[in-house]
């Protein structure tokens, strides 16, 4: 009776696990040679957005040569909901901006082969608001670990790692993307001191699959599982 439910226990531990550590993902950045990949200004009084072009996929998991050097295309976002802050750091402190980002128009993120005739959009999935942190020169998108991308459709065997993403997506788990940018001016002087900018740079960033709170809370019973099972002498 124990050896059945040492094995249960594993099973639910596996399963678990396979939910929660596969992580497909898709590495992007500005397209080498390009100017920049992403710029923001001021639409109106108080009002701002970045828009982005000249990105490509440079990495991928599992790897998949298809994928490298297709274009991956955002949306432009408004930029709103601006809070200042300023953090205090040994010898002085830092200034730093976060705010909301919401595309505007066609939400959706498109992942396009550009190479291969006849082949377009390999994968569209739609992207939800996020978050913008920004201090000097830098700044992050979509920081915050979450389901950014919904929705995700596109062609079914044009890379392991698209078909390992739409699985993912069909398993519960969160389709996640965060960047990063950088400029050779700064992004907060544009949003603290409403200058009409522009501001532009290049970026970097990835796609991941990432498992639900759920998915993570099921694991952790199934190790909560197995450890009481020891505590007993089961094993």
């Amino acid at each position: 009776m124990r050896k059945i439910t040492f094995i249960t226990a594993v099973v639910m531990l596996s399963l678990f696990a396979g939910v929660t550590w596969a992580v497909p993902s898709v590495g992007f950045s500005s397209e080498i040679g390009t100017d920049y990949s992403w710029i923001a200004q001021k639409t109106g009084p108080g009002t701002y957005e970045i828009g982005f072009k000249n990105i490509v996929v440079d990495t991928s998991i599992p790897p998949s040569a298809t994928l490298i050097n297709d274009q991956v295309i955002l949306p432009t976002m408004a930029i709103s909901d601006i809070v200042f802050s300023v953090f205090p750091i040994p010898g002085g402190s830092i200034d730093t901006v976060t705010a909301k980002l919401t595309p505007i128009g066609d939400d959706n993120l498109y992942i396009v082969d550009g190479l291969i005739p006849g082949v377009g959009t390999v994968l569209q999935a739609d992207l939800g608001i996020g978050t913008l942190f920004s201090t000097g020169t830098t700044y992050s998108g979509y920081p915050v670990i979450g389901s950014d991308l919904t929705n995700a459709v596109g062609i079914v065997g044009y890379s392991s790692v698209t078909d390992d993403l739409f699985d993912a997506s069909t398993r519960g788990m969160y389709i996640d993307i965060s960047f990063t940018g950088d400029s050779g001016n700064s992004l907060y002087a544009l949003l603290h001191d409403d200058i009409n900018g522009p501001v532009k740079g290049v970026l970097s960033g990835q796609i991941n699959a990432v498992p639900a709170p759920g998915a993570v809370v099921l694991a952790g019973i199934g190790c909560g599982l197995i450890g009481w099972l020891r505590r007993r002498k089961a094993i």
